[in-house]
This record gives structure tokens, sequence and C-alpha cells, in this order.
């Protein structure tokens, strides 16, 4: 399913469309869920500030993220034969004892994904709740550092461009992606298009074909590794 998307201007839909429907990103939005018992059910859009206030401690992480996780740990020493002052870096120490499995999670995901640090709160609502807002958009605007320093991670850094450029249709065009996905063909899609009005389904099957196509490309417009 989709994630909503509730924002109306043009321009800064298009750009969240753009991020949250790239396969890479999508795809590790699922997995995580299934990791934080969210698959089954999302949280609604308003209980968001409560659920994220709760003790997640049972959440696993996903398996690339994990390893990672263990990684970092093996950094620590034997605390059964020997001293913390013993050959580990403090700020290291301190930043693996104090780290949160979620945060270490969203923070590989957008390091992976390139994004920059505030685009946590959008990608969290993506995860959680299925849904973002305008909100959540401002909150991209906000001057951020990564809790987990650059140690953590083996992750190219990918040059953060927006090539797709806002189109009218952009709306339209991801309603017919996101049906195609759930299985619908050209011909479905373009007999429930409203936007054809009295042009023949048949006829109108190619205004969907161009409009997949061009969102597809809109998608692949940045290189998500």
């Amino acid at each position: 399913m989709e994630i909503k998307i509730e924002i109306e201007d043009d321009n800064v839909f298009t750009h969240a469309a753009f991020i949250l429907d790239q396969d890479y990103l999508y795809n590790k939005i699922l997995e995580i869920r299934k990791c934080w018992y969210l698959d089954k059910e999302l949280v609604f859009y308003n209980d968001f500030k409560r659920w994220i206030k709760e003790p997640h401690y049972d959440f696993s992480l996903t398996p690339e993220v994990a390893t990672f996780w263990d990684k970092a740990k093996s950094k620590l020493p034997d605390f059964s034969f020997t001293h913390i002052e013993s050959n580990i870096n403090t700020e290291i120490f301190q930043e693996i004892i104090n780290s949160d499995p979620m945060d270490l999670e969203i923070e590989y995901l957008l390091r992976k994904s390139g994004l920059p640090v505030p685009y946590k709160q959008l990608i969290l609502k993506a995860i959680v709740c299925g849904q973002v807002a305008q909100d959540d958009w401002k909150s991209t605007k906000e001057n951020k550092d990564f809790y987990h320093k650059d140690w953590w991670f083996d992750i190219p850094t990918y040059e953060k461009t927006y090539k797709g450029r806002p189109k009218e249709e952009i709306r339209r065009d991801r309603i017919w992606h996101w049906q195609k996905n759930k299985g619908k063909t050209q011909l479905q899609i373009a007999k429930d298009a409203t936007e054809r009005g009295n042009i023949d389904p048949e006829d109108y099957v190619d205004n969907v074909k161009k409009g997949l196509k061009r969102y597809r490309q809109f998608l692949k417009s940045r290189d998500m590794k």
C-alpha cells in the first residue's frame, strides 16, 4: 500500500513522492515495520507523538543493520577480563552504550538513501503511520546532525539531487503507479480514470501508459543504490 502524502503544494508533493516511492526505501520501510510489529496495523497519524514516547526495547533490527550493530559492539572490551580504560576510545564507548537501536535503524536508512538527518521525522511517519503531511516536510529544513558518527557506517555518500521536474499530473501519475502495483491492468486504470471524461477507455490507455512510464522515469532520475 502506498504512503499517503497529505501535502497540497505540488512542488513539495513531488519531492516527497520522489523520496517515498523509491524501491529501496519503500522495501526497507516494509522490512522495518515487521521488526517494529507494525506490519499488521499502523499507528494513527495523530497518535504518533504518544507512540514515539513509549519504550520500544523489544524491537529487533533488520539483518542489514544488525550487522553494523554487532560490529560496533565488537569494539567493546570483554568486561569479564579487562577494564573500560584498556585500549578503547571513550567517545566510541559512550556512543555505543547510549545508542538507541531504533535511531540506528533510521539513521542507517537515511544514510543509505542519501538523505540528511532532518528527514528523520518524515521517514519515521512514513514507517509508523503510512502517512506524511506538510509539517513533516517542514521538519526537513531543520539544522540537525546525525547522532551516530560516520565510523558506524560503511556506506557511500550519494549526491542528493532532484532531477524530476514538478508537473501538474504528478498526483495522477502516482495514483496510476500504485494502482498498477496493486495488480490493475492499464485498461482497468483507464476505465477508472475520472480525468478521461468522455474519452473511450481503450483510447485513453495510451495516456495511462505514458503516465506510468513518466513516473517510473521520474523515480529512476536518481540512482538509489
